[in-house]
């Protein structure tokens, strides 16, 4: 089922209590966006000791982990230990599955700096029934994502939130490199985007766009002088487009 469904908030869940495992960035944003959803939040990491977990654990409906991929099964084992019956598990990596544990993952970045609104992030679950159960206090629109899928579906999620950002990054150390000014660049950057977000691949300008060999091989070789690495993402981004040409005719 891959359909978009919200979920209305629940009164009757206004005692629920949540136990959040880890103290990163979207840990962090995790306790802001359920405090909006008045709910009693608990928080737990490895500074606080054994025994702090063990009392929040018995105190606490779910747990949220919070936590990097690989130390998921570690703290599910970890509580297990402590509570063997708990089941109310939920993690929140985009690629991870695993049948005892509820995946759910929000489609955002999340920065420093905390938002003011949460409910309008879209979420993603491997199980979307039992996401419906384990939170009727989220109004947040939500689909389902095949198990098999989410290493392809995690995949896109880091091209298209995080190659933008390294791309741009790796331009502007050229730039400043060369004591041009940054402004400029970063107009074009957020035009670029917007124009894609209205218009698609339509966006696209540029010399690749025109078939324009000449200032191409020219921007390639400037690239490979300087020993850039986005010689290697120029010239793949100019042959996917040239295959593609290929294949129109």
């Amino acid at each position: 089922m891959n359909q978009t469904n919200k979920y209305q908030h629940n009164d009757c869940l206004k005692n629920h209590s949540l136990l959040i495992i880890g103290r990163g960035k979207l840990a962090t944003h995790l306790n802001k966006w359920f405090k909006n959803a008045t709910v009693t939040i608990h928080n737990w990491h490895r500074e606080l000791g054994h025994l702090d977990l063990k009392e929040k654990v018995k105190n606490s409906q779910q747990i949220i982990l919070s936590v990097s991929d690989q130390a998921i099964l570690e703290v599910f084992h970890l509580i297990k230990n402590i509570d063997e019956k708990h089941e109310n598990f939920t993690h929140l990596s985009g690629s991870f599955y695993h049948p005892d544990i509820l995946g759910v993952h929000p489609i955002m970045t999340f920065g420093t700096e905390l938002y003011n609104e949460y409910n309008q992030i879209y979420l993603s679950t491997d199980n979307l029934k039992l996401f419906t159960n384990r939170f009727p206090f989220l109004t947040n629109p939500v689909f389902e994502i095949n198990p098999e899928l989410k290493p392809l579906y995690h995949a896109l999620c880091v091209c298209i939130g995080n190659l933008p950002v390294q791309l741009a990054n790796l331009s502007h150390q050229q730039i400043l490199k060369n004591n041009w000014p940054v402004d400029p660049f970063l107009n074009l950057f957020v035009q670029s985007i917007n124009n894609y977000l209205n218009q698609g691949i339509k966006a696209m300008t540029g010399p690749i766009i025109r078939k324009d060999e000449i200032t191409v091989k020219a921007n390639l070789n400037a690239l490979s002088t300087n020993q850039s690495e986005l010689y290697e993402i120029y010239k793949i981004l100019a042959l996917s487009n040239n295959n593609k040409n290929k294949d129109s005719i």
